[in-house]
């Protein structure tokens, strides 16, 4: 697969206001959304090209936030020599085959523990499961936009996004779903659907009838967002 330029990391609201000014640091959240108990590794920030709003409704709800968010970064101003394979989806891909003992979470802590860069292995876990690792923290100047989403209540998208699990096994029937609802959110329109089969038009047909955006805040210049700062410290609504 061609490696994609612009990925998202999913987190919840407060964490983004911060990586605004600090960059995205290691660790200050869950891991990926296939993690549901293992925090992510302190040196380590994940990323998708297609399941953001899934990964950020997670985080939110597993933390209790009152937003998530999405972090859209250009890959431009990233070091490809830092990607490394997401651990999580990692394990997955080798399950049944690698002789390793122990639940998934060991398993995966196992691959944590011994998985280095990789570009190759980022390019498999991106492909297979829709993320993949970076090393260290990422610039504030690589966040191109920020999109802070209200989860009391969720919008029916990003509530189908909860609902929705991700996992090796089947991200090929639903990774479109969730490309389809990041695109939504982040561009304000539904990709082009002319070229899907009808199962996939299907499925997306109960998403693309929704068009409501309240609770949806998307800066295109997240340098300037200290006023949404300010709303959601004193918990105003979007």
């Amino acid at each position: 697969m061609e490696f994609p330029k612009v990925f998202y990391h999913g987190t919840t609201g407060d964490i983004a206001l911060a990586a605004l000014r600090d960059g995205i640091k290691p660790g200050v959240d869950l891991a990926s959304a296939s993690s549901k108990q293992a925090g992510s590794p302190s040196s380590h920030v994940y990323l998708t090209d297609a399941c953001a709003v899934h990964f950020a409704a997670a985080a939110a709800t597993r933390s209790g936030a009152q937003y998530a968010a999405i972090l859209e970064i250009d890959g431009d101003h990233l070091d490809p020599a830092r990607y490394r394979a997401d651990e999580y989806a990692y394990e997955q891909i080798r399950r049944g085959s690698d002789g390793i003992a122990g639940s998934p979470l060991e398993r995966a802590a196992h691959y944590r523990g011994t998985l280095d860069n990789d570009l190759r292995q980022a390019v498999e876990t991106l492909d297979a499961m829709g993320s993949f690792a970076y090393e260290g923290t990422i610039p504030a100047h690589a966040i191109m936009r920020v999109a802070l989403l209200q989860m009391a209540p969720p919008i029916e998208p990003v509530k189908w996004s909860i609902n929705s699990s991700v996992s090796v096994q089947n991200y090929h029937f639903v990774w479109m779903e969730h490309s389809a609802i990041t695109h939504w959110v982040m561009n304000d329109r539904w990709p082009n659907f002319r070229a899907m089969s009808e199962i996939y038009r299907f499925w997306l047909s109960q998403l693309t009838e929704y068009r409501d955006r309240v609770g949806i805040k998307v800066s295109a210049n997240p340098r300037y967002v200290p006023a949404d700062a300010q709303r959601l410290a004193v918990g105003e609504s979007l």
